[in-house]
């Protein structure tokens, strides 16, 4: 997804509840949320409420030498979020512990995210940006995943 935007608050029961998107499997790239977000479920995000990322997440990018993870890229939220699990960006993040192919970059970056909406979390996780990480492990020989996150902020 790019380039994508919300104004209108949400208000949900779901399970995953995004200002944008509930359940996101890819790129979200130069989109915005200004509404609030709220959800009686789990993973409440003012962008995402779960981004799982694949192989679909990789794209070439000039200045990095070879395919890389950027599943998020300069994105905000201006909404308060409010769930079981929230984060400002992303109620959760699920990744596979593992990439098998030596052509890409196991590295994900994330890249001028900010959020100022308040997040209020029930029994789950909270976060300005994410609100909880999952990791799914395979019996592989790939690499591990790691993250890394720049350009991003919380005033909310």
């Amino acid at each position: 997804m790019e380039r994508c935007s919300n104004q209108a608050d949400i208000t949900a029961q779901a399970d995953t509840t995004g200002g944008l998107v509930g359940r996101l499997e890819g790129i979200l790239w130069e989109s915005y949320n200004t509404g609030n977000v709220a959800s009686s479920g789990g993973n409440v995000g003012g962008l995402v409420g779960e981004h799982s990322v694949l192989s679909r997440a990789y794209k070439n990018i000039d200045g990095y030498s070879s395919k890389v993870m950027m599943p998020m890229r300069n994105c905000y939220n201006r909404g308060d979020v409010s769930g079981q699990t929230a984060g400002g960006i992303t109620g959760n993040i699920l990744y596979p512990a593992v990439i098998n192919d030596s052509e890409y970059d196991p590295t994900a970056f994330y890249e001028n995210l900010y959020s100022t909406g308040t997040v209020t979390a029930g029994s789950g996780g909270a976060g300005g940006i994410v609100g909880s990480f999952a990791v799914s492990y395979y019996e592989d020989d790939g690499e591990e995943v790691s993250f890394q996150f720049t350009g991003c902020f919380a005033l909310g």
